[in-house]
C-alpha cells in the first residue's frame, strides 16, 4: 500500500475515500480497498487493480457511513428541463425533470434527478465549441467521440482530438395551456386570454426592439416602415388598437399609447421590462414558439449575404442562449460567439450565427421574416448554397472508418480520415441503397436524423469564480444537457503478492477492526506467530493484517471493553511494533473513533469543516481541505466525535502534544491533468512557470544555507535518484569556485561519510520523506553535523530534521518520474552557487543575469516537442547509451534514468571519456546513442564531437541534443547558453524523448511498474 487516507466527518466516507485513493494512485498502486463503518456494520471493499476498476467492480460508493479507512459543473450552466424550459443547475431541485439522451436511437427522453452541491476547486476547466462553452471540475465527465466510438471521458483527460456531443433538435413536444389575466375598464380594448401566434410575434418584437417609455406609451422602432405598419395591423388584430408611426433620427418609431396595454403587459407577461424570455414560452407548442422568434429576428436578426449566415446580437447573454435553446426546437442550430467590448461604458454583445443549409431551410420553413428584402436575401443564399457545413458532424465517423463500416469501396468518398458533411453523407445513404445495402444505409441516417450532433471544441484551465459547483444523478441513461453539451450523470461517473486477500484494509478475526498501512513491520513475523499460537486466524500474508489482530489481542486483556479500554489496547499494540509505518484504524464497535499513528512514514492530519482525514499527503484531502497538521515520529493521533463536535487528541510518548496547523499554498488543479494525456507531459510542460517559482523563492534561506557552506570544511550533498544527480551538478558548480562539496548516494552515507562538528550535509528530497535522505540527515544531526534540506513539501519529515529548509516551490508532482521537480532542485542549487560566490567575493553577475532568460530557454525547447516525438519513433532498438562530458554527465545519467524508467527498455548514461573503456565494444546497429553536446564555449564540447564520430563510424545511430546540427544524426536542437545552466535547458529534451517513447510503447509513463514516487521504506 503506497498511499493510505482515513476520515471522519459529515460526509459520505465512500466518497471521500475514493476521492483520496484516485488522488494518491500517483504514489503507486496494484490493488486498494475501504473499510466504513455504518451503523453497526464494519463493511471491507477491497481487490487487485487500479483505484477505478476496483471502485466500480466493489461499487464504493455503495457503501453509507461518516467513518471510513481507506466532479461538476459551474452554478450558471444551463439544464435543459422536460417541461420545455432551460435552468440554472443552481437553481433547479430533484422535483424537476431533465432530458436525457438515448444513445441507441439518438432521442431525447425526460428523466428523473437528484442535485449535488459541492464546494468548487480554485481551477475549472472551460470547454469551446462553435455553439457554446461550458465550465466543469476536471473530473466531471462527457460523452465524446475518440477513435470512432461514443465513449464518456473526464474532462481533465480531453486532449482536444475527440469530438464532443452536442444537442442538434429538441424532438419533443410541449404544449402547456397558458390563461391570460384580465384588467378592468378596457372597452373598446380587447384582450387575449391564451397565447395566440400574432401576439406572441409582437412579443418576440417587443423583447428585441421595444419598450415602454412611460406607464401608458408602448414604442417599437424599426429601419423599415413597412414592417411596423404590419406589426401595427398585428396590435389592431390582438387587442383591437392602432398606433402612430413617426419618423425620427433615420427609424420608424411605432407608438401606441394607452395605459391599459401598458397594464396588461406588466401584469401577465412582466419579462418584457427585463427583456427576458417569458417563462411560459419554453411551455408552448412550436408554432406559437416560431411566431414569438419571428419576431425577434424581425426585431434584432439580419443576413450576411457574403458570410451567407443569419445573425443576431444581443447585449443579454441570458437572452441570447434562450434564443439559442428555442431554435433547437424546429433543429436549427446556431453558432454562439461573445464579443467583447474595451470601451468603458459599452457592455458586451453575444451573437447567434446559422450558417449551415439545413438550418438555413428550417429557418425558412418556420421562422423567416417580415421584411422582405430579408426573405428575399435568405432565398438567394439557399440557392448557391452546396449544403456544406463546417461546424459540426452528424456522423462520428471519418471517410475512412465509413468505408470499413460498409465493407465496400464507395463511389461518394474516398479512403481518408476527414469527417463528411451532411450533404456527402446523403449522397453516401442515397449511394448504399442504389447498391441494396439498406441496413447500413438506414444506421448512417439514424445519425443524420437523431437530435444530437459532434463538435470539436477547444479547452482551457481558468481560475474559479463561484464558490460551489453542482451535479446531478439521472436515472436511466445517466445523461443530461447543459449549455447544450451533452454531459455524463456525474455522481455515477465514478469512480505478499498481489491479491485480493492481500489488499488493505485488513481486519481481525472478528472483523471489528479495520487497519490500513503504510510503511514495513519489520518484526512481523515474530508477532504473527505469538498470534497464531494463541488462536487468530490470519486471511492474508502482509505484515498489516498483525496490527488488527494485535489490537483485537491486547483489548482481550480488559474485563470491560469500553471506548477508553479500547485506546488503551490500540497504544499497547502500537508499542509492540517495530518498523516504519503510518497507520489509520477504525472499529465497528466505536463507529465516532478514528486512530492514527506515525513512525518513519509520513502521516498528515487534514483538519476540515467538522471533519478530519487522516493522509499520506495532502492530495489525499486537498478537494476537501487545505489545513493541514503534520504529524511526528511517534505520534498517536485520537479523533473522536462527540455530538455535533470533534474532539482531536494527538499524543507522544504517552504525552499530550500540541502540533501547529499549515496551510497548503497548493490548490487541487495541481492534481489534476488539466487536459493532458498524462501527468508526466503536464509537469514536463509547467518548468517554465515552475522555475519562475524557483528563481525567486527562499532567498534569505538560500543566504544562510550559502554562507554555511562556504564556513563548514566537509560539505556533502546526500539524495537518491533523480535528486542525486542534481546534486552532482552541485559538484560541478562549486568546483568552480574551489569549493569541494560531495554528492552522496544516501542510502551509502552512513558507510562512508565523514561527519562531525565541522561537517555540514545538505539532503536533497522532493517529497521531504525519502527514507535513505531522513536516515542519513538523521546520521548527521546524531554525529552533530549541521544539517539542511532541499524539498518541495512544506510540514515533511525533512523540513522538520534539518536546521536549514529551503522549498523549492515546484508545486505538486503526481508522476512517478520527477521532471519538474528536477529543474526546480537545479535552480535552486545555481542559486546556491551564486550566493557563494557572492560571499567570497566573486563577481556572479554573469550568472545572475542568465536567472530570469532560464524559463525561456526552456520554452525554446519545449516548443520541439512535435520533433522530438518524431525522432523518438525512430528509436527502435532494446538498448540504449547516454553520454555527455562536462557537468552534463548528469544530464547522461538522468535521461537514461528517465528513459529506462517508463520505456522498460536498458539505458545507461556515462561520459564520452568512458566509451573506449569497453563500452564502445557494444556499439551496432543494435544499440542507439544519445548524446549531449555540450555548449560551444565548454572545454569538453570538440572532444564530445569526436565521441559521436567513433560511434557513428562503428554504425550506430546518434540523436544528439546540440546546440547546432551535426551531420548524419537525428538533432534535436537546444538553445546556446552558457555551461553552467545547461544541465536545466537541456533537461526537458530527453525528459519529451523518454516520454514519447513510453507512449509509443503503451507504457504507463506517469505510474511506471514496480515504482512509487515517494520511497518511504528501506
Amino acid at each position: 500500500m503506497c498511499g493510505i487516507i482515513g476520515y471522519i466527518g459529515d460526509e459520505k466516507a465512500s466518497k471521500v475515500l475514493l476521492n483520496g485513493l484516485k488522488r494518491l494512485e500517483y504514489r503507486g498502486y496494484d490493488s486498494c480497498g475501504i473499510g466504513i463503518i455504518n451503523k453497526d456494520r464494519l463493511i471491507i471493499k477491497k481487490d487487485v487493480g487500479k483505484v477505478d476498476e476496483v471502485s466500480k467492480k466493489e461499487d464504493f460508493l455503495s457503501v453509507e457511513g461518516n467513518i471510513g479507512v481507506g466532479h461538476c459543473l459551474h452554478p450558471d450552466t444551463y439544464i435543459i428541463l422536460s417541461d420545455g424550459r432551460i435552468k440554472k443547475i443552481s437553481e433547479i431541485d430533484d422535483k424537476n425533470e431533465v432530458l436525457s439522451v438515448n444513445f441507441e436511437d439518438l432521442k431525447l427522453y425526460n428523466k428523473k434527478i437528484k442535485k449535488f452541491k459541492h464546494k468548487a476547486p480554485k481551477v475549472l476547466y472551460k470547454i469551446k465549441t462553435p455553439f457554446s462553452e461550458l465550465i466543469t471540475t476536471g473530473e466531471h465527465k462527457l460523452f465524446v467521440v475518440e477513435n470512432g466510438k461514443i465513449v464518456e471521458k473526464c474532462v481533465e483527460d480531453l486532449n482536444g482530438s475527440e469530438l464532443i456531443g452536442i444537442v442538434r433538435k429538441l424532438n419533443y413536444n410541449f404544449n402547456d395551456k397558458v390563461e391570460f389575466k384580465t384588467i378592468k375598464n378596457t372597452n373598446p380594448i380587447k384582450f387575449p386570454k391564451t397565447p395566440t401566434p400574432e401576439l406572441m410575434q409582437i412579443v418576440g418584437y417587443i423583447i428585441g426592439k421595444g419598450y415602454f417609455s412611460s406607464n401608458r406609451m408602448l414604442r417599437l422602432k424599426d429601419e423599415r416602415k413597412d414592417v411596423l405598419e404590419y406589426y401595427n395591423k398585428l396590435f389592431n388584430n390582438v387587442f383591437n388598437l392602432e398606433g402612430n408611426i413617426k419618423k425620427d433620427n433615420g427609424y420608424y418609431i411605432l407608438e401606441i399609447n394607452n395605459k391599459y396595454l401598458v397594464d396588461w403587459f406588466k401584469k401577465n407577461i412582466p419579462e418584457l421590462l427585463n427583456k427576458r424570455t417569458p417563462e411560459f414560452v419554453f411551455r408552448l407548442n412550436n408554432d406559437l414558439v416560431a411566431s414569438y422568434l419571428r419576431g425577434i429576428f424581425d426585431a434584432e436578426g439580419y443576413i450576411g449575404v457574403d458570410a451567407k449566415q443569419i445573425g443576431i446580437g444581443m447585449t443579454s447573454e441570458c437572452l441570447i442562449k434562450e434564443i439559442q435553446f428555442l431554435l433547437l426546437r424546429f433543429g436549427i442550430l446556431a453558432s454562439y460567439s461573445k464579443m467583447e467590448r474595451e470601451e468603458k461604458y459599452y457592455t458586451n454583445v453575444y451573437k447567434l450565427l446559422i450558417s449551415d443549409k439545413k438550418s438555413f431551410e428550417l429557418f425558412k420553413k418556420y421562422i423567416g421574416f417580415t421584411a422582405k428584402d430579408k426573405i428575399e436575401k435568405l432565398i438567394n443564399i439557399l440557392n448557391k448554397m452546396k449544403g456544406l457545413n463546417f461546424r459540426y458532424i452528424s456522423v462520428p465517423m471519418t471517410k475512412k472508418e465509413i468505408i470499413e463500416f460498409v465493407g465496400v469501396s464507395l463511389k461518394t468518398i474516398k479512403n481518408e480520415d476527414n469527417y463528411c458533411t451532411d450533404y456527402t453523407i446523403e449522397k453516401i445513404i442515397k449511394e448504399l441503397n442504389s447498391r441494396g445495402l439498406y441496413d447500413k444505409a438506414n444506421y448512417l441516417k439514424k445519425f443524420l436524423n437523431g437530435d444530437v450532433v459532434w463538435s470539436k471544441f477547444e479547452i482551457e484551465k481558468i481560475e474559479s469564480d463561484v464558490e460551489y459547483v453542482y451535479d446531478l444523478e439521472v436515472e436511466d441513461y445517466h445523461n443530461f444537457i447543459g449549455n447544450l453539451i451533452i454531459n455524463h450523470n456525474s455522481r455515477w461517473a465514478t469512480h505478499g503478492n498481489v491479491s485480493k486477500e492481500n489488499a488493505h484494509p485488513h481486519t481481525d478475526c472478528n472483523d471489528e477492526i479495520a487497519v490500513v498501512h503504510n510503511g514495513i513491520i519489520s518484526n512481523y513475523k515474530v508477532l504473527k506467530e505469538e498470534l497464531i499460537k494463541k488462536g487468530h486466524k490470519f486471511k492474508s500474508d502482509t505484515d498489516t493484517e498483525v496490527i488488527s489482530h494485535l489490537i483485537e489481542e491486547e483489548l482481550k486483556k480488559f474485563e470491560y471493553i469500553n471506548e477508553e479500554n479500547y485506546i488503551k489496547a490500540v497504544k499497547n499494540a502500537i508499542k509492540k511494533l517495530k518498523g516504519t509505518y503510518a497507520l489509520a484504524i477504525i472499529n465497528k464497535n466505536f463507529p465516532n473513533l478514528l486512530i492514527g499513528a506515525r513512525n518513519e512514514s509520513p502521516l498528515i492530519l487534514g483538519v476540515g469543516n467538522n471533519s478530519y482525514y487522516l493522509g499520506s499527503d495532502v492530495t489525499a484531502f486537498l478537494d476537501y481541505t487545505n489545513k493541514a497538521i503534520p504529524l511526528e515520529d511517534g505520534d498517536i493521533v485520537i479523533i473522536k466525535k462527540e455530538n455535533d463536535n470533534y474532539k482531536v487528541v494527538i499524543e507522544n510518548d504517552g504525552k499530550i502534544v500540541k502540533r501547529d496547523v499549515i496551510k497548503i499554498d497548493w490548490d487541487i488543479s495541481s492534481a489534476e491533468k488539466m487536459g493532458y494525456p498524462h501527468f508526466m507531459l503536464k509537469e514536463i510542460m509547467e518548468q517554465p512557470e515552475v522555475l519562475k517559482i524557483s528563481a525567486k523563492i527562499s532567498s534569505e534561506e538560500i543566504r544562510k544555507l550559502a554562507k554555511c557552506i562556504k564556513d563548514y570544511e566537509r560539505v556533502y550533498f546526500v539524495a537518491m535518484g533523480t535528486s542525486l544527480h542534481a546534486a552532482m551538478v552541485a559538484e560541478y558548480l562549486f568546483s568552480k569556485l574551489g569549493k569541494v562539496v560531495i554528492a552522496c548516494d544516501a542510502s551509502e552515507f552512513l558507510n562512508k561519510g565523514v561527519v562531525d562538528e565541522k561537517t555540514l550535509v545538505i539532503g536533497i528530497t522532493q517529497s521531504g520523506e525519502t527514507y535513505d535522505t531522513l536516515k542519513a540527515l538523521r546520521f548527521a544531526k546524531k554525529n552533530k553535523a549541521k544539517t539542511g534540506v532541499i524539498v518541495n513539501v512544506i510540514g515533511s519529515s525533512a523540513t522538520r530534521e534539518a536546521d536549514i529548509t529551503i522549498m523549492m516551490g515546484a508545486g505538486i508532482e503526481i508522476a512517478v518520474c520527477a521532471t519538474k521537480t528536477y529543474t526546480s532542485q537545479l535552480m535552486i542549487i545555481y542559486r546556491l552557487f551564486i550566493e557563494y560566490g557572492k560571499l567570497i567575493g566573486r563577481d556572479m553577475s554573469k550568472y545572475e543575469n542568465e536567472i530570469e532568460k532560464i524559463p525561456d530557454y526552456v520554452r525554446e525547447v519545449l516548443n520541439k516537442k512535435d520533433i522530438i516525438k518524431n525522432i523518438s519513433q525512430n528509436l527502435k532498438v532494446n538498448n540504449y547509451i547516454f553520454i555527455s562530458k562536462g557537468i552534463n554527465i548528469v544530464s547522461a545519467l538522468e535521461g537514461a534514468l528517465k528513459f529506462k524508467e517508463i520505456t522498460y527498455l536498458h539505458a545507461e548514461g556515462m561520459s564520452g571519456g568512458m566509451l573506449k573503456h569497453g563500452t564502445i565494444s557494444l556499439i551496432d546497429e543494435n544499440i542507439d546513442t544519445i548524446a549531449i553536446v555540450p555548449p560551444r564555449s565548454s572545454s569538453v564540447y570538440e572532444s564530445l564531437l569526436s565521441n559521436i564520430e567513433e560511434v557513428l563510424a562503428r554504425g550506430g545511430k546518434v540523436v544528439a541534443i546540440t546546440p547546432i546540427e551535426i551531420d548524419n544524426t537525428y538533432n534535436i536542437l537546444v538553445p546556446e547558453v552558457i555551461e553552467e545552466i545547461s544541465p536545466i535547458v537541456y533537461a526537458p529534451a530527453f525528459q519529451l524523448l523518454a516520454y514519447y517513447k513510453a507512449v509509443e510503447l503503451g507504457r504507463d509513463v506517469d505510474k511506471p511498474r514496480g515504482l512509487a514516487k515517494s520511497v518511504t521504506v528501506e
